[in-house]
């Protein structure tokens, strides 16, 4: 064989060769398989929250969906598939955690899921029977409410024509409105005991249970209402027996009317709480998720021995609603999924209190502007109630005790009345709502303290919103507010926006700062915050820092701009007038920047007390849903654009309520996935090694042929 022939024989036996080896290789691919998360979020593993979370499980639980899945895309579909399979725990690692996914769209499916409510239904059976009683009573007890205030009715008609006596038409004409008002109410509270009686001598649907929770929801909003309209007769009763003008008639007629208000007010009272306090059987939220042909359910073993299964039902929107995106699916499921196994493992449930100087009450689940807040919250574990100062002078019962397992966070919403466009509550409520935060403040109760800058240091007075804040060591300028300047083309813009993804820490020893590495945050009119002299046994922390910059500065004269803000909606570049640093008036950070958010922990007086944890923002409206809903496409993904203020919000609210363990982050700010940040020395390394070494290696494999050849 001549040379040539045997170098192109070596040629094709070594292409043939490598051939075979890819070939292999690519074979070995398909069934062998491992995925690496580069992303700086981790977007792609287990949180860190749901992996402690799921350590720290002592009780074997399975997680048991039912769903149609022909109704999910197969992305989604997908998606849960891989959440289910890394949530599964084996017993080895302490609590076993199991899956089960039954799609009800088939028989099988569906039968598999008829059996497990019926075994749940059993289980609960002293539970139902014990709410069926207790409901009963409140039923009855609507019924002789009713019977009564119809005889408080007929009695205030009774002296109307003294009214008229004492008064005028008009006021006649209200007092008649305060009993026709009163009638229909009773009217209303007699039906709808009539149709609760109907509904629990009834059966839910297959389920041997009366449907406890519907005979509820009709019980429960005449009750209120009338236990409001006797509230409203009794002060209108009082008003009218003191008036001057009043005649000794009208007064003989008024003072059996007083008499029989009081009694009847608590009963109206005592009736609306039992109802509201109610506890449904967990069995009912599934049977309604039945009809639904759907439901999510953890079920783990009893707390107790010989006691039911503990079942906590969860939002089968929640998770089997399909997101627009694949991460952003399985961040919502992995997180509620988290958020029902924490309520498993903690006896310890939190409350979030907001509070604010609003003239009226919020339906907090359904007010828009923090209804993400609220849920997001509410996935967690953590419920919201509210102290609306200008309508509740005091702070209900239930919240101002100091139950350990049921610690409430104060969270002050500063400003509605202002936004609502009532200047006349907003004044009324003012000093009620100072008034409120001094009362937490003193009793040593958590809060989430967020503040908004004011005109009043303008006039030479000081900001008595954040007077309270002053024995902490916290002084909030509210005077000034944070800009930026910079060129958009020619022209100089201020900015009051700063966009900031926080670094690493490593000497802050708070733990709220850690949850918050890396996720983008947005501050918006941030106020600056400096923690001076802090007194004695108190510790202090900074939570966000705008990093200083010649370019950014602590303005005074900021209200004319910030209404041209206002104005433009935010649009600040179509601005033609904006500020200028004047180091006469103005502030620039020091080396370490601005502080705008600060966490403080103290000792609460006497001696013994415990301790007070205070988060202060200087922020208004930074979890507002404006904010948080925020999304862009980034990579062909729809993502949060700032999931580091609901992860703020989150962690604050865990470290107030003593809950250090839950502050880790959450699947739901991790799940737009970000490449993390090179170094300036791995960036040279891969200058270095695609302009050398490609050659270099191209080199070495040729002079290695050639030595292979001979």
């Amino acid at each position: 064989m001549n040379p040539r022939t045997r170098s192109r024989t070596y040629a094709g036996i070594c292409a043939l060769a490598l051939t075979a080896i890819a070939v292999l290789l690519l074979v070995l691919t398909t069934r062998i398989t491992r995925r690496t998360d580069i992303t700086a979020t981790r977007a792609h593993q287990l949180s860190p929250r749901t992996a402690q979370i799921l350590d720290a499980l002592r009780r074997n639980a399975t997680l048991a969906i039912a769903a149609d899945l022909s109704q999910l895309d197969p992305v989604s579909r997908q998606s849960l598939i891989d959440v289910l399979e890394k949530l599964q725990r084996p017993a080895s690692k302490g609590a076993t955690f199991s899956t089960r996914l039954m799609n009800t769209g088939t028989k099988a499916g569906l039968a598999e899921f008829d059996a497990l409510m019926l075994d749940l239904a059993k289980g609960e059976s002293t539970a139902i029977e014990a709410r069926t009683a207790e409901l009963t009573k409140l039923t009855a007890d609507a019924d002789d409410l009713a019977r009564s205030v119809q005889g408080l009715v007929g009695l205030l008609r009774g002296a109307r024509e003294e009214v008229l006596a004492s008064f005028n038409k008009q006021a006649q004409a209200g007092w008649d409105n305060l009993a026709a008002n009163l009638s229909v109410s009773e009217q209303n509270l007699k039906t709808a005991a009539t149709t609760a009686r109907e509904q629990l001598a009834s059966q839910n649907g297959p389920l041997p249970i009366p449907p406890i929770d519907q005979a509820k929801a009709t019980l429960t909003p005449p009750a209120g209402v009338l236990a409001s309209a006797l509230t409203q007769a009794s002060t209108l009763c009082e008003q009218v027996y003191k008036a001057q003008q009043t005649t000794g008639a009208l007064r003989e007629k008024i003072a059996p009317i007083l008499a029989q208000l009081s009694p009847l007010r608590d009963r109206a009272g005592r009736l609306a709480t039992g109802l509201s306090t109610l506890q449904v059987p967990r069995v009912l939220m599934v049977a309604r998720a039945v009809e639904r042909s759907r439901a999510v359910l953890l079920i783990a073993d009893p707390r107790t021995p010989g006691a039911p299964l503990d079942v906590v039902a969860i939002e089968p929107a929640a998770i089997l609603q399909a997101g627009n995106q694949t991460g952003e699916f399985r961040a919502r499921a992995e997180d509620v999924i988290a958020g029902a196994i924490a309520n498993l493992n903690s006896i310890t449930r939190p409350r979030v209190v907001f509070v604010h100087d609003y003239p009226g009450k919020l339906a907090l689940m359904d007010w828009k502007p923090f209804t993400l807040a609220v849920k997001r919250l509410s996935a967690r574990g953590i419920d919201a109630a509210e102290w609306a100062v200008a309508v509740d002078r005091d702070l209900a019962p239930d919240l101002a005790s100091h139950d350990p397992l049921r610690p409430a966070v104060f969270v002050p919403l500063p400003g509605l009345a202002r936004a609502a466009g009532d200047a006349r509550a907003q004044v009324a409520a003012l000093p009620m709502y100072i008034n409120a935060l001094k009362a937490l403040m003193e009793s040593g109760r958590p809060i989430l303290w967020s503040i908004e800058p004011s005109n009043i240091p303008s006039i030479g007075s000081d900001d008595p919103i954040i007077a309270p804040l002053l024995p902490l060591g916290i002084k909030a300028d509210t005077a000034r507010i944070i800009l930026e300047e910079s060129k958009l083309g020619t022209r100089r813009v201020v900015s009051p926006y700063f966009d900031l993804v926080p670094p690493p820490d490593p000497a802050n020893t708070s733990p709220i700062p850690g949850t918050l590495t890396g996720l983008r945050f947005r501050a918006s009119f941030p106020v600056p915050i400096a923690i001076e002299n802090p007194a004695a046994g108190v510790q202090a922390w900074p939570i966000v820092v705008i990093p200083a910059s010649e370019a950014r500065w602590a303005e005074n004269e900021w209200s004319e701009y910030g209404r041209a803000v206002a104005q433009l909606k935010g649009e600040y570049a179509g601005i033609d007038y904006a500020p200028a640093f004047d180091a006469k008036a103005d502030a620039r950070a020091g080396a370490e920047g601005f502080v705008i958010a600060a966490a403080v922990e103290r000792p609460v007086p006497p001696p013994g007390a415990g301790t007070q944890r205070v988060v202060v923002v200087g922020l208004n409206g930074w979890f507002l849903d404006a904010l948080t809903a925020q999304q862009a496409e980034i990579d062909g993904r729809t993502a949060v654009l700032f999931p580091g203020n609901m992860q703020l919000l989150e962690s604050s609210v865990h470290w107030l309520a003593g809950q250090d363990d839950q502050l880790v982050r959450t699947a739901s700010s991790s799940s737009t996935p970000t490449i993390p940040p090179l170094s300036d020395a791995k960036l040279a390394a891969l200058r270095w090694g695609l302009a050398a070494g490609l050659p270099a290696a191209a080199l070495v494999l040729g002079l290695l042929w050639r030595l292979w050849r001979g």
